[in-house]
């Protein structure tokens, strides 16, 4: 994480500089009674409190994302834990049979699903196919007396639970921070570090320390903004903890 959030900085430092070198080289230093110093200071005030303000408004935004991916997660593999806990009750060949089948999916949303949410912000064909195999083979179950049929009715129910969360899941995936969101956040980081460079400010140890600083800061924000921007993917994302817990127990009851 560290190497790609520098990969992001150190160009960003550059053209601060850079534009800081430019102001000092060209621009007109401040007077002390200069009325242009004065309106700038209100300026930079003013676009301080609207980056301040729309970056605190899109944290919350990705970190309910976050919240909301890692509850739904969270809801799928519980309702497969309670499917896991009816099929007990049920005769062995169907236990064993959903049990199986429950396994192959939790197995490929771990190992292919995670992975092509992480890089493609898409939900995985096969990890697909093995849930419709489950879900046709628990409808399609036969039955025996009145109290098997209670059981298969719970399953029915917990992999409908199931099936939503991971509609959820999906829909999760692809949803994003909208645009305008965006082009808030980089307009207003632009001008935070563009405009004490450009007007005027004295190319010194202490202004380059300042701006520095300000860029790491605006720099970081944004970087994590970004990571957490999708649930499901970035450096900063739900992890299957869940389902791996979930694939323990099928594991150790089989």
């Amino acid at each position: 994480m560290l190497m790609h959030f520098l990969m992001y900085l150190v160009p960003i430092l550059l053209g601060t500089m850079g534009a800081l070198w430019l102001g000092a080289r060209f621009g007109r230093p401040w007077s002390p009674q200069d009325e242009q110093k004065q309106n700038f200071e209100h300026v930079t005030s003013l676009v301080r409190m609207l980056f301040a303000f729309t970056l605190a408004f899109v944290v919350v935004l990705v970190w309910q994302e976050y919240q909301a991916g890692q509850k739904t997660a969270t809801a799928e593999a519980s309702a497969l834990t309670e499917v896991n806990w009816a099929a007990l009750e049920l005769p062995a060949d169907q236990r064993d049979g959903l049990r199986q089948r429950m396994i192959v999916y939790t197995h490929k949303v771990i190992a292919q699903e995670w992975p092509a949410m992480q890089d493609k912000l898409t939900m995985d064909t096969d990890t697909r196919n093995a849930w419709d195999d489950l879900r046709r083979y628990a409808v399609q179950l036969p039955t025996v007396d009145a109290r098997t049929t209670d059981f298969q009715h719970r399953v029915l129910t917990q992999l409908e639970t199931a099936g939503q969360a991971r509609r959820e899941r999906g829909n999760e995936t692809q949803s994003g921070l909208p645009s305008v969101f965006w082009a808030g956040l980089l307009v207003g980081a632009a001008m935070m570090l563009a405009l004490p460079a450009l007007w005027g400010t004295r190319f010194t140890t202490r202004s380059v320390l300042f701006l520095t600083v300000l860029a790491t800061c605006v720099t970081g924000m944004l970087f994590l903004v970004g990571e957490m921007d999708h649930a499901f993917s970035g450096e900063i994302s739900v992890p299957p903890t869940a389902f791996q817990e979930l694939l323990d127990r099928l594991d150790r009851l089989s």
